[in-house]
């Protein structure tokens, strides 16, 4: 097979890990998934299954020009002698009851918003690492801390180090431009035992890389948090791009113009970021997105989703299997139908309904404290682009000019242009591929509109 200039792109996520190789040929760089797997918990299981796709990937297309890793937010591993993993990958999305009681009952953690942007939550890293230090034997072990990338950066490369969209994440280290984990003797550590935000790539010689038959200095770069690169990735390099990001979980990021209240921010529930290109943003999640429709579609294999959305559902749903984050935060909401059916049940319709609902109220919080209104909306991530009709309501809610990005694995393959802008391989206003959505006809659009607070007074009533 010809050997093109590509670069490659791996996306550690909650659910699946994929790698990409992106041609760098193009002018809209195309990708292609050299494969993927679920991820797992094991960390030495995980660092195989990778390499393994390296290795394939080297073999099909040769040596990239880099190597850009994105992955899942808060989750990581604690390390012990020669980097060993001590435990299983601690996980966002698996918060023990003795974590949650812990995280939320710390009396400072609007204090502590106010020096990191991140609520302190069961997710958080701070939550994690602290629950996993309680475990017999590991604090008289451990070494260091790594998130899920940078466990991939340090078995590849040797390097220590994060990004600064994934130390956001952690509530372990200060908003700032380069920040440190100055939290980190909260939980009995030194800023040491985690890692330093280091930009990158890094050129270096790769012993992992060098190990599967890759050539010494290929640029590897922790690209950063999965739903930051993909919204970096389809053009969010400047405030006035709404990017709404749908994998497992669901994330409405907007650039700020101007400084955010930090106050109101810590009580919406919504997080202060560092976007990849490096202003702050605002960012409020919804922890079960995809995950309710891969839950819904489990019930009916054979039912088909929503070909059109002409008027609204007789019946309305409140999306929340594991409570509500934002922009009321509420963790004991749950996930119910106004009719009291079980919200599984009912057909697809009204479910991503609530979903598309929900984004639009996500959006509405982070329009209100990022300074200006957005100008365009780009939607992000396999889910919507499978579903036109989903995205034509969400573009009607949106009630602005709407894009989806049309890339089959859109994190990996960010990661891999920015691993590629960054090592000087790929220009750096090289976006992935997106296309215009059509909304809905006038008469379904502005039923859905008015349906918007219906659906708010109903998840807060």
């Amino acid at each position: 097979m010809a050997r093109l200039r590509h670069a490659l792109g791996v996306d550690l996520g909650s659910t699946s890990t994929k790698v990409v190789a992106l041609s760098l040929e193009d002018a809209a760089p195309a990708g292609t998934v050299i494969g993927s797997f679920a991820t797992p918990s094991d960390g030495e299981r995980l660092w195989r299954e990778v390499a393994r796709l390296l290795r394939s990937a080297l073999e099909t297309y040769g040596p990239p020009e880099a190597i850009g890793i994105a992955s899942m937010a808060e989750s990581g591993l604690p390390l012990g002698a020669d980097d060993t993993p001590l435990t299983a990958v601690a996980r966002w999305d698996r918060a023990g009851a003795s974590r949650r009681v812990r995280a939320l009952s710390r009396p400072d953690r609007e204090r502590h918003f106010l020096a990191t942007g991140v609520r302190l939550q069961p997710k958080t890293t701070w939550s994690l690492l602290d629950d996993v230090l309680r475990r017999g034997g590991v604090r008289d072990r451990f070494t260091r801390w790594v998130g899920v990338a940078d466990w991939l950066l340090l078995r590849l490369t040797g390097v220590y180090g994060t990004d600064a969209t994934l130390a956001g994440r952690t509530g372990l280290y200060p908003l700032a431009p380069d920040p440190v984990p100055v939290f980190a003797g909260e939980l009995g550590l030194r800023t040491d035992q985690l890692p330093p935000v280091s930009p990158g790539p890094h050129p270096l010689r790769c012993p992992g890389l060098e190990a599967i038959g890759y050539p010494s200095g290929v640029p590897v770069l922790v690209a950063g948090h999965d739903h930051a690169v993909g919204a970096w990735g389809v053009g969010m390099r400047a405030p006035g791009h709404l990017v709404d990001s749908v994998g497992t979980a669901e994330a409405v990021t907007l650039g700020a113009t101007g400084p955010v209240d930090r106050v109101e921010a810590f009580a919406r529930a919504t997080s202060v970021v560092r976007s990849v290109a490096g202003f702050e943003a605002v960012l409020a999640g919804s922890p079960a997105s995809g995950r309710l429709v891969a839950a819904w579609r489990e019930r009916h294999p054979d039912e088909p989703l929503p070909a059109a959305f002409e008027h609204p559902y007789d019946d309305l749903v409140a999306p929340y299997p594991m409570g509500r984050q934002a922009p009321a935060p509420d963790p004991g909401a749950t996930l119910r139908s106004r009719s009291g059916r079980d919200p599984l049940d009912l057909p697809a319709q009204p479910l991503l309904e609530a979903l598309a609902h929900q984004a639009r109220w996500l959006a509405e919080a982070v329009t209100e404290m990022a300074g200006d209104p957005p100008e365009r909306v780009t939607l992000v991530g396999a889910a919507v682009l499978a579903n036109p009709a989903w995205a034509a309501l969400k573009a009607s809610l949106a009630d602005l000019p709407t894009d989806v990005c049309t890339a089959e694995q859109p994190v990996a393959q960010g990661a891999a242009l920015l691993a590629s802008v960054r090592a000087g391989a790929a220009p750096a206003d090289a976006t992935l591929p997106t296309r215009p959505v059509a909304p809905l006809p006038d008469d379904a659009a502005e039923a859905y509109r008015r349906r918007q607070a219906e659906f708010v007074r109903f998840v807060t009533g």
